[in-house]
């Protein structure tokens, strides 16, 4: 669309990025390949994610570092995906995050931002994300009957989410899990 052009005529740019006060800096840079071929590279704009973005000059922002700056963006998803959103909010990462741990992971941590894709697609896509910061629970379940399984291509092995769920992830710490 005209709109996703005229965003991209600055943040196609792979050196976009802005320095905030505490030395961080954000890359801004979106690439426009990865978005067009992302389930919302098809039907949406860059303001229907990014609201109060459409002027140019944007508006300014405060955020003192990344962590500010991203949490800014952290409940974007919930627009369109109220239902999820929901249901993160009594999951282990969304507990994390309440309690301060500002490295628990976001909707984008494990769907991507400008390049999201089904998540299950394909099915394997689904442990391969937990294990980017789960490695020792990966390597555990790699060697497992269900991880040999799934190394030898079988469509229908349980990944994470069949046991922890996905948006509303269970602790397997907490009793609750285990009964």
């Amino acid at each position: 669309s005209e709109a996703v052009e005229l965003c991209l005529s600055c943040h196609a740019d792979a050196e976009a990025r802005v320095e905030l006060p505490n030395g961080d800096r954000v890359s801004l840079a979106v690439d426009l390949k990865s978005f067009a071929s992302s389930v919302h590279g098809r039907d949406l704009r860059c303001s229907d994610c990014h609201a109060g973005m459409d002027e140019i000059p944007h508006p300014e922002r405060h955020a003192r570092s990344a962590a500010e700056f991203h949490a800014g963006f952290r409940d974007a998803c919930k627009t369109c995906h109220s239902d999820k959103y929901e249901l993160s909010r009594g999951g282990v990462h969304a507990k994390q995050l309440a309690s301060g741990n500002e490295a628990a992971p976001r909707c984008v941590d494990c769907h991507g931002a400008h390049d999201v894709f089904p998540a299950s697609k394909p099915r394997t896509r689904i442990s391969d994300t937990c294990a980017a910061c789960h490695p020792d629970v990966a390597e555990t379940y790699l060697a497992s009957v269900h991880g040999k399984a799934m190394a030898s291509g079988n469509p229908d092995v349980p990944v994470c989410v069949d046991c922890h769920r996905a948006h509303d992830i269970s602790d397997p710490r907490v009793e609750s899990w285990i009964v």
